[in-house]
């Protein structure tokens, strides 16, 4: 997970799971929640995946805005 996001996350007093790309299970895993997107963080809020890094969208799915 980006500095950004675990940033945003723990300044807002949101817990989080940061997985590491360290093994084959979790490379599939990540592959397969971002489907035809590209990039990281894969950010799963509510069962609603986000790719990427992005303040606003993050914001908004937390809540904050």
């Amino acid at each position: 997970m980006c500095n950004g996001t675990k940033a945003l996350l723990s300044y807002n007093g949101f817990g989080y799971v940061d997985h590491t790309l360290d093994n084959d299970a979790t490379i599939q895993t990540m592959r397969q929640l971002r489907g035809d997107e590209r990039g990281i963080p894969v950010i799963v809020i509510n069962n609603t995946v986000s790719v990427g890094f992005d303040r606003h969208r993050l914001k908004q799915a937390l809540g904050l805005y």
